[in-house]
């Protein structure tokens, strides 16, 4: 009972998995049609998180939809390398701390370029880890003693 019922849920999430790469296939100009910049992007921005593929991030031109889009596969695929495309300061850190998050890992944090961003990111790995040594990395010093104190 157990075994026809796993293969049927499977059957059926290679259907659906089968069915979203055919329709995208098919459609995979149906941002082009769009002649409003935001909706093109927006669509693009979908269609690459819905299919998991940072290479359909390159055709967004605008800054924000982009940053959006190699922050969210950066975290979801747990692919570094797609933080270095990243523009905005503010995203850059929530990219290498989504990173250091999911993979529990601190040394991504030392990739964020803003000093106060940097030390909440190892603020929040040393408290999910915990790890009272990550506090080490922590510049300010009363954020370091807080971080020390509390773990």
């Amino acid at each position: 009972m157990k075994r026809g019922l796993i293969i049927t849920l499977v059957i059926l999430l290679v259907l659906i998995v089968g069915g979203v790469f055919v329709y995208y296939s098919l459609n995979k100009n149906e941002c082009e049609k769009n002649s409003d910049l935001n909706l093109k992007d927006g669509c693009y921005y979908a269609q690459a998180k819905s299919l998991n593929d940072p290479k359909v991030c390159e055709k967004i031109e605008g800054t924000q939809w982009a940053d959006s889009c190699y922050y969210e596969l950066a975290v979801s695929l747990q692919q570094d390398s797609l933080c270095a495309k990243v523009v905005e300061s503010v995203r850059i850190a929530d990219c290498y701390q989504g990173l250091a998050e999911a993979r529990r890992d601190p040394a991504y944090c030392s990739y964020i370029p803003t000093l106060s961003s940097k030390d909440n990111c190892y603020a929040v790995i040393a408290n999910m880890l915990p790890d009272k040594t990550v506090c080490g990395y922590i510049q300010n010093s009363e954020q370091k003693e807080n971080c020390e104190k509390f773990l």
